[in-house]
């Protein structure tokens, strides 16, 4: 509302002395201009709203008392001890929601009491609003070290807006009047702020959540000003909340005017600049990041330029930035095959609450090689740890090995192939090595020797750090494998074939030493009785050992390191026949009778139980290995006439009680189904499953379980 201008020029004066006087918040020449964000609520112009274009008549002027002295929990002004015409000025500064059908009941005396009851009306839009966010634009006052105004005697920022111009008698209005806007600003108290406001209608304004600034009702233009420096409890250097509240509630002007150094640029972006801007970085060079702070009036700022912080992902590589804050910052790349992520921080010291962050991220890959490195394999588990083979050793059956050069950087990330490899032998008597025909990082080392000796394999690629690999040739051996079982009517037998003569001729190795076999019929005596091309006969259980100590399997699945002549070979025996990998199944007892029998005393293993029936397997010339870690493993499953699965057990067990060889398998099934209901009477199946550790050989058979009833 306007009527005419009142200016309290001593307040005026006094309080436009204290800005122009008063230190710039900002370290450097203010700008012209600052983009003041703020909210507008224009108000539906149908008359329904009873505290909107409000006929004052003698009531017009200034009212306090009508906002209470501070802010609800959402920064709003609730109501006051003395109100006028703003009992439901919760609604003034917030969207509007659909389904309130009461309004204020205004019929003197109430105006200042808000006694009345409500009324209820049919329509809920009484206070329906549209909310609009924009910005004012301050200007710099001339000649001040950073005090701006904003002046606007014809203020309606909402012509054309909202609900558009108003209309009376079925006429449009020139404005769109009934609208309020609210203003919220953080700033760091200096010495000699000050804030003053002219204008109409309602106004109010907190410092730090309490109402500093009162000039509320309908009026002319009204001017007050709020000194800082006569507020106590304020103190320089720490950070507060201006809340600014307008309305024009009534036609048919509205003017308004703040001259303030409470409103100064405040920052609202972080931008990041990279030096060289490269998406990959290789290990060993650098990139330099800047940031600057930008403020509302699209200036760089400088003076926040010392509060970014810089951080760096992933952390516990060799990889680093060289400053943890300041205006400028460099990552320095070490550890290659890993993405980092460099963020500048900026938080806002007038508004702890506002961070900004900007980050950049880079690849680092290795740098130029500089070193060979002589692997096991191209393959890289880590391509940040180099894994050098160290030694080479050739044993008894190898007589070739492939190693890989591999190039790195020299901070130990992996390059690549070294495709140009020259591979070199110290000794080429012991050992060779040449390079796969077109892989020249692959290099093949060849025994030339049957004895034991030693030598060094080198790898070597321009002028980058060579490497080198000790070769360990061990005494030659052979593997045999045409090791079978034959059956015959008296016993298993082992038969042995070679093609080449067999040299025993280590004195370490005897007879004595070098087998034991159980008592039992053999041809076998000596090893000196194994013959070039003669099948050769050995007792069905024999162990033979080492000086190393090492066992040597049993029966078909025998493996023997045996020394022999240079070029000998060993060949498959073809006709050799399977061996029964199970002696015997056994159902005990078999049939069962329900409720009757139960499992011998001298059948049961500590833990078992005392009713049901043992399913039992009794392995043929087979070692199983140790209780605690038997060397064939197995399952059982019954099933009933129809094929339903009753009982299902993997843990099949040997013997220990009874059978200290370990040949003897069982499990004991309690009659009982899945569910854990006792079967009936009828025939039932269990198939057998076994498997042997060593040679992965299985078996698998069934036996039928017969259960009767008591008579």
């Amino acid at each position: 509302m306007l009527i005419k201008t009142i200016v309290r020029s001593s307040i005026v004066a006094v309080s436009l002395g204290l800005l122009l006087m008063a230190p710039n918040a900002q370290a450097q020449p203010p700008k012209d201009t600052i983009h003041v964000a703020v909210t507008f609520y224009d108000f539906h112009p149908d008359g329904s709203n009873p505290e909107f274009e409000v006929n004052p008549g003698s009531g017009a002027g200034r009212h306090t008392g009508m906002v209470a002295a501070n802010l609800n929990a959402q920064s709003k002004p609730v109501l006051g001890p003395t109100p006028y015409y703003n009992c439901k000025i919760d609604k003034w500064f917030k969207p509007w929601a659909a389904g309130d059908f009461k309004i204020p009941n205004y019929t003197n005396p109430a105006i200042t009491t808000c006694g009345n009851p409500d009324s209820t009306v049919a329509y809920d839009t009484a206070f329906k609003n549209i909310v609009i966010d924009t910005f004012l634009v301050f200007t710099l006052v001339p000649g001040s070290a950073g005090t701006y105004q904003f002046i606007d005697q014809n203020f309606f920022p909402l012509d054309g807006k909202g609900f558009g111009n108003e209309v009376a008698a079925g006429a449009a209005r020139t404005h769109n009047y009934s609208f309020t806007m609210e203003m919220h600003r953080q700033f760091k108290k200096v010495p000699n702020m000050s804030f003053i406001f002219t204008g109409d209608d309602d106004v109010w304004a907190f410092i730090d959540n309490t109402l500093r600034m009162d000039i509320g009702g309908i009026h002319n233009a009204t001017t007050d000003s709020v000194i800082l420096d006569n507020i106590s409890g304020l103190t320089n250097g720490q950070s507060y909340m201006l809340d600014f509240f307008y309305c024009e509630r009534h036609v048919t002007g509205s003017s308004i005017q703040i001259t303030t150094n409470i409103i100064t640029p405040q920052p609202v972006g972080l931008n990041l600049y990279s030096h060289p801007q490269v998406d990959t970085l290789p290990a060993g060079d650098s990139i330099f990041y800047s940031g600057t702070i930008v403020d509302d009036t699209g200036a760089v700022r400088p003076d926040f330029a010392a509060l970014i912080n810089w951080t760096l992902r992933p952390q516990g590589t060799q990889s680093s930035l060289t400053n943890a804050a300041g205006p400028g910052d460099t990552f320095v790349a070490i550890t290659a095959y890993t993405r980092y992520y460099i963020t500048a921080t900026f938080t806002d010291p007038n508004n702890p609450a506002k961070v900004f962050r900007s980050t950049d991220s880079v690849w680092v890959k290795a740098g130029p090689p500089t070193r060979v490195v002589i692997e096991s394999d191209t393959s890289a588990a880590n391509p940040r740890v180099i894994d050098p083979v160290g030694s080479i050793t050739l044993d008894s059956i190898i007589n070739a090995d492939t190693v890989y050069a591999i190039l790195y950087d020299k901070y130990g990330n992996r390059y690549g192939l070294a495709t140009s490899a020259a591979w070199s032998s110290k000794d080429p008597t012991v050992a060779t090595v040449a390079p796969i025909q077109g892989k020249n990082y692959a290099g093949v080392i060849g025994r030339q020797t049957r004895d034991s000796d030693t030598t060094y394999v080198i790898a070597t690629q321009g002028a980058f750090t060579p490497d080198t690999v000790r070769v360990i040739l061990k005494r030659q051996e052979t593997e045999i494998r045409s090791v079978c079982m034959m059956p015959s009517e008296k016993e298993d037998s082992v038969f042995i074939y070679f093609n080449g003569p067999v040299n025993w001729a280590s004195s370490s190795i005897g007879p004595t030493t070098l087998f034991r076999k159980r008592p039992g019929p053999g041809t076998l005596t000596s090893f000196s009785d194994l013959k070039a091309g003669t099948p050769t006969r050995v007792s069905d259980e024999i162990i033979f050992v080492f000086p190393s100590g090492t066992f040597v399997a049993f029966s078909d699945s025998m493996t023997l390191r045996l020394p022999i002549a240079p070029n000998s070979r060993v060949f498959a025996a073809n006709y050799c026949h399977p061996v029964p990998f199970v002696k015997e199944l056994r159902v005990l007892p078999n049939p069962i009778i329900l409720g009757e029998n139960k499992i011998p005393a001298t059948l049961k293993n500590p833990g078992d139980p005392d009713y049901g029936v043992r399913l039992e397997t009794i392995l043929a010339n087979r070692f199983t290995g140790t209780t605690s870690n038997p060397g064939t493993t197995g399952s059982v499953t019954v099933f009933d006439a129809v094929g339903n699965v009753l009982f299902s057990s993997s843990s099949i067990r040997p013997d220990t009680k009874n059978d200290p060889t370990g040949k003897k398998l069982y499990i004991i099934w309690n009659l009982c189904n899945k569910k854990g209901t006792r079967v009936g009477g009828g025939t039932y199946l269990a198939r057998f499953k076994l498997q042997e550790k060593n040679t992965g050989a299985t078996w698998s058979g069934q036996a039928n379980i017969g259960v009767k009833t008591k008579k």
